[in-house]
């Protein structure tokens, strides 16, 4: 009998883009069952303009059937101190084998925790970043070829002025 590897992914996904599809893809094609922590879910502010349930449609709506198979969401709040986060994720998701990242910051973390870390490639990070997505839509930019389907579908059934209030309060 195979025994089930689970892997950990989180991430703020605000919004989620074509970098941040790559990198689930990546976590799940190595693991068995995938955690995914939609993080921040405490903060509303120009930095986070998408609720929890927002950015969890958007990952369900654009990762394929295969991978939605492999996928356990967890919905996780932000907190200013790394120790209290990790023992929230801790309480939060059950035991997983592997913590997936692509941040040097969140590896040594996970590693500092004793968590085995596996790094993860990001794709196009000089145009795809959640940054760079949020400042393209304040602008009225068109994001539509850096984002799946599932972003564009919850983008445009969004209340545009709610999100670009939310995006100019900085």
């Amino acid at each position: 009998m195979k025994i089930k590897s689970t892997g950990l992914l989180v991430g703020r996904w605000q919004p989620l883009h074509n970098g941040h599809l790559e990198m689930i893809n990546q976590s799940a094609a190595a693991v068995d069952l995938l955690y995914l922590g939609v993080g921040s879910i405490n903060k509303r502010d120009e930095k986070n303009p998408f609720s929890a349930a927002e950015r969890q449609l958007m990952i369900q709506n654009s990762v394929t059937p295969e991978v939605q198979k492999k996928l356990k969401v967890f919905f996780v709040p932000d907190f200013a101190d790394d120790k209290k986060w990790m023992e929230c994720v801790g309480y939060l998701v059950p035991k997983y084998d592997v913590a997936f990242s692509s941040d040097n910051k969140m590896s040594a973390l996970y590693a500092s925790f004793g968590k085995n870390v596996q790094r993860i490639k990001l794709l196009r990070r000089d145009i795809l970043s959640g940054t760079n997505m949020r400042a393209l839509l304040l602008e009225g930019k068109d994001i539509s070829q850096h984002v799946p389907k599932g972003t564009r579908d919850v983008i445009a059934m969004k209340n545009s002025s709610d999100l670009i209030g939310l995006l100019q309060k900085r």
